[in-house]
């Protein structure tokens, strides 16, 4: 074991399981055990039943050209941050445990030890042509994966690095991007609450909830009501296409001047669009480049001002929750 190698396992609290690179069907079934920092984002009551399928029968995606791109694009992306962070990074096949339970499980993507000897996990991305990071810099469930895999580990920050590919899905000839992630134990609690949910369910034998009788009558109706609605839709859709194309064939101007009738059996409005005006930056461009340049420079500066802020200055928001109704394949019909 090289000094690098001892150094970053003396800072884990964590326990190797299994490697992928001498013994794949042992990696595969230790991830099959618990609940993985790929897994942890996407795990919800609403997600138990394809996870667990997945987990007992193996997945039925098989990969495609961007995860392909991404396995092959890995080695080439650590080896260009070794240079850019002038650090020794240890690429990593193995699966850890997290010494606190053993069914909390991660495969970061490598290692890294820091100027000063603080060790960091390593998590890098190939993204498609013409990606871009969004304000925070990673995506959401990116930002799970690295807490959980500081969770795994016991590691306080994450090295999080990206390329994005060339026109025709070309290796990219710019330099990596990358960002420390630090730990997070807000969010990270929630992903440990959110984990062993779904362990206790499995071990519970994945039960179908119970409803009480109150609660599924009132499931009744919303089914019955969305019933109701979706053929009510269909109607409607229906009616107003034939009334849109006998409009347009018996007034063409109606749909750029607006149209509108109205008696007893009630009002029929088609609402005159409304004209826009935008900025038309090409002609800007093309009339004062400078006063464009200099546009475009001032909202570089603003938005690297609000990443900066947006580092100090956080606050965890969550979005109102959507009741999604889903009839059975045969009342679709």
């Amino acid at each position: 074991m090289s000094i690098e190698q001892q150094i970053f396992r003396a800072a884990l609290a964590a326990v190797p399981v299994a490697s992928q690179a001498e013994d794949e069907d042992a990696w595969l079934d230790a991830r099959a055990e618990g609940v993985t920092a790929s897994e942890v984002p996407g795990v919800s009551p609403t997600t138990y039943a394809r996870i667990l399928d997945e987990k007992l029968n193996g997945s039925t995606f098989t990969g495609n050209v961007h995860t392909r791109r991404g396995y092959e694009r890995e080695p080439e992306i650590i080896a260009d941050l070794t240079w850019i962070l002038s650090a020794p990074i240890i690429p990593n096949a193995h699966v850890w445990a997290s010494s606190a339970n053993a069914r909390h499980l991660a495969t970061p993507d490598a290692f890294v030890t820091m100027p000063g000897g603080m060790v960091a996990g390593v998590e890098v991305k190939s993204h498609e042509h013409g990606w871009t990071p969004p304000e925070s810099g990673i995506p959401a469930d990116h930002y799970d994966q690295v807490q959980w895999g500081m969770h795994v580990t016991g590691l306080d920050r994450w090295v999080y690095a990206w390329e994005v590919m060339g026109a025709g899905d070309v290796a990219p000839t710019a330099d990596p991007d990358h960002m420390i992630v630090w730990r997070d134990d807000e969010r990270i609690a929630e992903l440990v609450e959110r984990a062993d949910a779904f362990l206790a369910w499995v071990d519970d034998g994945a039960p179908v909830a119970e409803l009480s009788t109150e609660l599924a009558d009132a499931k009744a109706r919303v089914l019955a009501a969305t019933h109701a609605a979706k053929a009510a839709a269909e109607l409607e859709k229906a009616a107003r296409a034939d009334l849109l194309r006998i409009l347009r064939d018996e007034n063409p101007a109606a749909e750029r001047i607006g149209w509108k009738h109205a008696d007893d059996a009630g009002t029929v409005t088609l609402a005159r669009p409304a004209r826009r005006r935008a900025l038309d930056e090409d002609a800007w461009e093309i009339a004062d480049p400078e006063a464009h340049s200099q546009y475009g420079r001032n909202r570089d500066a603003a938005d690297k001002l609000a990443a900066l802020a947006r580092e100090k200055y956080t606050k965890t928001t969550y979005a109102k929750p959507a009741l999604r109704v889903t009839l059975p394949k045969e009342s679709k019909k």
